[in-house]
């Protein structure tokens, strides 16, 4: 099957993506009771399940765990820790994203959902503290390289704006993320 002209309906089957979902999903958009690990965890999630579809289970598995690893280096963050931790591990998953561009096309059907993903990471990115920016900046360059010598081009994106790590701010995004990937799920082609 090419998969570049596979139809919404085989896609929203494969990634999980129901009216029901849309529809409960919708009626949560008043609690805020989503945290950084929730929002994460949506985000590896999703990304994961577009990796499983390209039949990158290494690549979904990794995102994943990386999600994870991201929540919990946050978490430890504000209790304190260093933001280096979080910053390389949304570095490490943002470097999965952009192997899985390179399988999936970035300029394919399905490159918004990547696009998606990767400016949800950057206003994670965002969102650690000022300080940490040449910590920033030199995690970035260094995964640059990395991925140069794979022969794959680092995308980047202009991070989301979220408000903080507060629950309000990461239930209005985990809803905006959720809003807007079932958008997308339902522009794609109808037929095979």
């Amino acid at each position: 099957m090419n998969l570049l002209v596979m139809s919404r309906r085989v896609f929203a089957k494969s990634i999980g993506f129901t009216i029901g979902a849309t529809v409960a999903g919708a009626a949560l958009i008043g609690c805020d009771n989503t945290t950084v690990a929730a929002f994460v965890t949506t985000i590896g999630k999703y990304a994961a399940q577009l990796a499983s579809y390209f039949g990158a289970s290494e690549i979904a598995t990794d995102l994943v765990t990386d999600a994870a690893k991201i929540a919990t280096d946050i978490a430890n963050w504000q209790n304190g820790s260093a933001s280096s931790d979080a910053i390389e591990v949304i570095n490490d998953m943002i470097d999965l994203v952009n192997q899985l561009s390179n399988q999936v096309g970035f300029l394919s059907t399905y490159g918004v959902f990547i696009d998606l993903i990767l400016g949800a990471l950057a206003g994670l990115l965002a969102l650690l503290p000022s300080s940490a920016t040449s910590t920033v900046a030199l995690s970035d360059k260094a995964h640059t390289a990395k991925l140069k010598a794979k022969g794959i081009a680092r995308i980047t994106r202009p991070p989301f704006a979220y408000g903080g790590f507060d629950k309000h701010s990461m239930t209005a995004a985990n809803n905006g993320f959720v809003a807007q990937w079932n958008r997308y799920a339902m522009t794609l082609p109808t037929t095979k």
